[in-house]
Order: structure tokens, then sequence, then C-alpha cells
């Protein structure tokens, strides 16, 4: 990867572009397909480095392809080095952007946020891991902000490894947010490592719930997890402020917990909202319904 040749303006790759050996990129001034590319063409007369810079929603030009739209999505919601963290992440673990001549593993996408999601994760979703979807009755129809979250299932001797917060008694799986350019598998890691002083082993990912509400998307990715060893709890501002402290339960007792969720309707939102996720999950990890 050509880190230094960025996105092109369209929001194609010119950095793992095939033709990248000559091609100096879509700013150099000698790109080969300068005088007929209409977005090249656009963003110039209006003075924008990239099509996502632009506050118009546009399928002009390549925008009418799914690809660059894609890529072009991606860099507007999340910026441009999240976008090559992501590709440069998804290259080294043996993702190809032109396979043949011009096709590659990015191609053949029919929806695109299908494509985005590829981008993210380096992986086809719906292939490779479970995917279920939970809607707020507040969920106003489209999202505008969301947050990845990766919690991991730790299970030993029949126990579930939680985080609990004493002053709320409110349980959940260990994890929390993605950080700027930290891939899930260390996000994981760490989140549990500082919340609950427990070095572990996660596995791929088995399962994502995506929750809608408001005007955001909640993305969390389920990582089943081994313990290899301890590490110092670490624990956030507000994580102390709640007494957060680590804790093992049998799984049955954890589903007793968590199938509670509907009792914090219209009491307390956000904990309806994370014991229906986890019950939930566990569910479906466990095939328990």
């Amino acid at each position: 990867m050509k880190r230094e040749l960025g996105i092109g303006r369209c929001g194609l790759a010119c950095c793992l572009c095939s033709e990248n050996v000559h091609c100096k990129g879509c700013n150099s001034g000698d790109c080969p397909d300068k005088e007929w590319c209409e977005n090249r063409k656009c963003s110039i007369e209006k003075g924008l480095g990239h099509c996502f810079k632009c506050d118009r929603i546009c399928r002009k030009g390549l925008l009418s392809k799914i690809k660059p739209y894609g890529f072009t999505l991606y860099a507007e919601r999340y910026g441009e080095e999240e976008l090559l963290n992501c590709l440069e992440r998804n290259e080294r673990n043996g993702v190809v952007y032109h396979r043949n001549g011009i096709m590659g593993d990015y191609d053949g996408f029919k929806d695109v946020e299908e494509l985005i999601d590829f981008i993210r994760t380096g992986k086809r979703g719906k292939e490779d891991t479970g995917k279920i979807e939970i809607f707020g009755s507040n969920y106003c129809g489209h999202w505008d902000h969301e947050r990845i979250a990766c919690r991991a299932v730790v299970n030993q001797d029949g126990k579930i490894l939680l985080s609990y917060e004493t002053v709320t008694d409110t349980w959940m799986l260990p994890g929390g947010g993605l950080e700027d350019g930290e891939d899930e598998i260390s996000c994981c890691c760490r989140e549990v490592s500082e919340e609950t002083g427990f070095l572990i082993e996660p596995l791929s990912q088995v399962l994502e719930i995506d929750e809608y509400y408001e005007n955001y998307r909640y993305v969390t990715k389920y990582f089943p997890a081994s313990v290899k060893g301890r590490s110092v709890i670490r624990l956030t501002d507000r994580e102390e402020e709640v007494g957060m402290e680590p804790g093992w339960l049998p799984i049955d007792e954890c589903l007793a917990i968590f199938s509670s969720h509907a009792s914090f309707d219209g009491i307390d939102e956000m904990k309806r909202g994370l014991y229906l996720r986890e019950y939930t999950a566990l569910c479906e990890l466990f095939k328990k319904k």
C-alpha cells in the first residue's frame, strides 16, 4: 500500500490501485483519466479536495458505482485517515483491492452498507458472523451517528465474566468503545483488561448486534475469549463513580438478570436497552430462548 497516494477525489483508493506503479495519484495532475472524470472536475470547481467534503448527496460520475460511493461515505462518516487505517489493516490480513484487472475483494457488493461494514471489519459480515438488529421505539428512521463497541464472552467452568456497577446495580459483559486507529481485537483485550484485570485471548467475532435509537446506531461486536493472565484494573472516572468491579456468574443466572429488561421500560431506558442487548446476545450465543 502506498499510503502517501491517499484516496482519490471520487473515493477510490489510489493508495491500493494496481496502476499506481506509474500513476502518482488523483491530485498529482498526472492522472490518465483527468480529462473525463466528472468527479474530479466538479470537486475542483467547488474548491474541494474530495467528494466526501461536499455537503450535497451526489451519485454523479463514478459515484454511481457502489465501490467509490461506499468509500466516499466511509470517509465522510469516519474520516480519510480512518479509511486508510482500515484499508492498510485489511491488506495485511489478505484483502485484495485489485485481484484480476481492476476487480477485487471490495467489488461485487449490492448494498453500500454491507461494503462499509466490510471496509471496517475486513469480513463479509453476513457470511462470517450473525447479525441482529434492535430498533428502539424512539428511532427516527435514519442514523447520522455511530458508536462501535467490542465485548468479550468469557466462559470459564460454566461461569461468565461480567462487569458489575455496584452503585447502580447493573451487570454487563465487559468491553467498550473502539478508539481511533484501534482494531477490534485490541479494543476487546484493552477494555476487558481495564475493567476486570484479566488478560484475555479472543477468538474471531461471532455476533454483531446493531441497536437503533433516535438518530444513532450502536454496534456491539461479541468475541468469545479465554483468560490467559492477570493485569491491573484501570477504571475511568465514570467507572469508579459507579463502583465497577468484575464478577463471575453461571450462565443461567446471567440470563435471569438480563431477562428482566422489560421491567425497566419507562424507568431506566439505558438499563433496559443494555439488558435487552446482553440477553439477546447470550440467548443467541448459547442457543437458549
